[in-house]
This record gives C-alpha cells, structure tokens and sequence, in this order.
C-alpha cells in the first residue's frame, strides 16, 4: 500500500493490492472515489504521487507495459501512459 495526500489535505489518496486506487477525505476516511487499473496488474499500484495543483494522480504499476498512469483526479479519467523501468523513477516527476 501507498499514500499521497492532495496538496490543500483534503483528500488521501491509496494506491492498493489488485491495482485499485481509493480517494478518501482526510477529515472523515469515506471513499469519494476508486479506478481499478485498466487491464491486468500483475502487482497493484506501487507508488502514487497528486500534482502541486491536486488535478491529476500519477499511479505507478511493477514493471509492465503501461505502468505510469496519470488521471484526472476529478474525472478518474487517463489523461496519460507511459512504459518505464520503475527502478530509479518516482511519479510524482511526470506531473509537471
């Protein structure tokens, strides 16, 4: 399991077992949101990582095509894939 919380504290973000990724208030713990990873995870979400303007959530798979998925964090829309090596990279430098 990893957390990120949104810059203004409002929202944790957990990136969890069998590739779901939760969006709960901070305040009370109630899931607002869950994405399941699009297609097959063969680990789950290993890192994750909320934009300075809390607008999009990078979440990060084992190594597998596609495993750096950046969304909207309103929408849980894909707004970006990308394939690389995880060793060494953390997503939170691909949200610009």
């Amino acid at each position: 399991i990893c957390a990120a919380f949104t810059p203004d504290g409002k929202h944790l973000a957990l990136g969890c077992a069998g590739a779901v990724t939760r969006l709960c208030e901070a305040s009370t713990g109630r899931e607002v949101a869950r994405w399941r990873w699009p297609g097959k995870a063969r680990r789950g979400i290993v890192e994750l990582a909320v934009s300075p303007d809390s607008q999009c959530l990078a979440t990060l798979d084992s190594e597998m095509p596609d495993n750096l998925l950046v969304r909207d964090l309103r929408t849980g829309k894909v707004k970006r894939k990308w394939t690389l090596a995880r060793n060494g990279y953390h997503p939170r430098s691909w949200l610009g």
